[in-house]
């Protein structure tokens, strides 16, 4: 049965990602692309037709796939991408934003397509739900949890640390607390996929483009976080980006 919806989740979340990327594409079309992401073997590609058009997924081993640059990893339901520090002083809307987005007030950048960290995050099994209609809308988000992780090398040895660490909550002068963000998915509409066209990937101030969003209070007051320079490195310092979905509380027997 686990091995039956592993496959049908896979098979949804390589259908969004294909149907957003070629809209007039068929049945078929779609066929071979679950095909070329799952256990099935396909004949060799002939050489004259290789290079024509890449898998969206590409499976690595029995839980791990790679989406571009993002890496899931479906049995520690965690996704990975790199990142760099794109700000080391100022006031934050955006946590991590596009090269197009929101870059001067988002505390990363990342290169990665938010399609596929989208089509990534809904391999792990979470659910958007998003309530918010509007930029600075108080009404808190709605969606799966998830953490937000920043691995950074520090000479020879790699830090492990939450996001939110590097971010200030200058209402309270204290970091911004541990929290679970909120997954909420973006929105499609006649001009796309949102937050692969804005760009916001992750934001402290509500957005209703986003992907991952803020379910603190301060969420819907843009005065409320600036970057914790006390912590933060320099600008362009590299750093991997672990989102971890929250396992769901197990039941009381």
């Amino acid at each position: 049965m686990k091995q039956h919806l592993s496959s049908m989740r896979l098979f949804l979340a390589t259908a969004m990602a294909f149907w957003l990327l070629n809209p007039n594409a068929g049945v078929a079309a779609l066929g071979q692309q679950f095909f070329a992401a799952s256990e099935i073997r396909r004949p060799p590609v002939p050489k004259s037709r290789q290079g024509e058009q890449k898998p969206v997924i590409h499976r690595i081993d029995k839980n791990t796939y790679r989406i571009g640059d993002v890496v899931v990893d479906t049995k520690q339901r965690t996704v990975t991408f790199p990142a760099r520090v794109n700000l080391t002083q100022g006031v934050l809307e955006v946590l991590i934003c596009t090269e197009h987005g929101k870059r001067h007030e988002s505390l990363f950048v990342t290169k990665v397509d938010p399609l596929h960290l989208n089509v990534a995050l809904l391999m792990l099994g979470l659910e958007g739900g998003n309530a918010v209609k509007y930029q600075g809308d108080p009404t808190k988000p709605v969606g799966s949890p998830v953490e937000i992780w920043l691995k950074v090398k520090d000479r020879d040895k790699e830090r492990l640390l939450r996001a939110e660490d590097w971010v200030t909550n200058t209402h309270k002068n204290r970091p911004m607390l541990h929290t679970h963000w909120v997954y909420v998915g973006s929105v499609l509409t006649k001009d796309g996929f949102m937050a692969q066209r804005e760009g916001q990937i992750v934001t402290t101030f509500h957005d209703p483009f986003t992907l991952i969003d803020n379910p603190l209070p301060g969420g819907g007051d843009d005065t409320v976080y600036v970057v914790n320079r006390k912590e933060v490195p320099a600008q362009g310092t590299p750093v991997t980006v672990v989102i971890k979905a929250v396992l769901p509380v197990p039941k009381a027997r």
